[in-house]
């Protein structure tokens, strides 16, 4: 039972210690705000998931046109990964429900669209899905790659 109660006690600090630096974190990079870097930050946001998109797409395309079938698999398993990973951060979003920075801190200013919840981010979770999928299948290693 006592195991169980410190364990209970140092999720609660390790909680509330994390959320006191991602706050400071996000106050700082606030503060620090360079409104010349908007518009990139949007071009970012804006195209990133259809680049992530577009990657294993033209890699499925390449393989058919060039019959290519060993390319083929590797196409389907980088969408089926973006596919498992974008499940997932759903998931995750809906079991933790935090809400977006600008709906909890005055100090955070709205530039995009954003849409529900904010953890995980899709952004990330997408690129790192491909960008992991991406070196193991491409890795010269496996003689796939000059």
């Amino acid at each position: 039972m006592n195991l169980y109660l410190l364990m209970l006690l140092s999720h609660i600090f390790i909680s509330h210690v994390i959320q006191e630096w991602d706050v400071h974190l996000l106050e700082k990079l606030n503060i620090h705000h360079a409104p010349i870097w908007d518009a990139a930050m949007n071009v970012i946001t804006y195209t990133a998931a259809y680049i992530t998109i577009a990657i294993p797409l033209i890699c499925l395309i390449v393989a058919f046109t060039q019959k290519d079938a060993f390319l083929r698999i590797k196409a389907w398993f980088l969408i089926s990964c973006l596919v498992t990973a974008s499940l997932l951060a759903s998931g995750i979003k809906q079991a933790v429900q935090r809400p977006r920075p600008w709906h909890s801190y005055q100090m955070i200013e709205k530039k995009t669209e954003g849409g529900g919840w904010s953890f995980p981010s899709g952004h990330t979770t997408g690129a790192f899905a491909l960008a992991f999928a991406m070196g193991w299948l491409f890795e010269k290693r496996n003689g796939c790659c000059p």
